[in-house]
């Protein structure tokens, strides 16, 4: 029973790194090959939201802690 289950979980585990592997996409090249609509499409793939924050007062310099991006799940 016990070398059953343990051959069950091994062919679980080997289809589910093959099913990430499908799914998994290059986003970056996608990104830096696409225009403004596929940069878009992109962002709504991946973020629920993009929140940013004010910098302060005046001609605050960029400051990346600003930015809290939500992934989708």
């Amino acid at each position: 029973m016990n070398a059953e289950l343990d051959r069950l979980e091994g062919e679980l585990a080997t289809h589910g790194s093959r099913a990430r592997r499908r799914r998994e996409r290059d986003y970056e090249n996608e990104w830096r090959a696409g225009g403004l609509e596929q940069r878009r499409a992109l962002v709504g793939e991946i973020f629920r939201a993009i929140h940013v924050m004010p910098s302060g007062k005046g001609r605050a310099p960029f400051n990346p802690d600003h930015i809290h991006p939500h992934y989708l799940d």
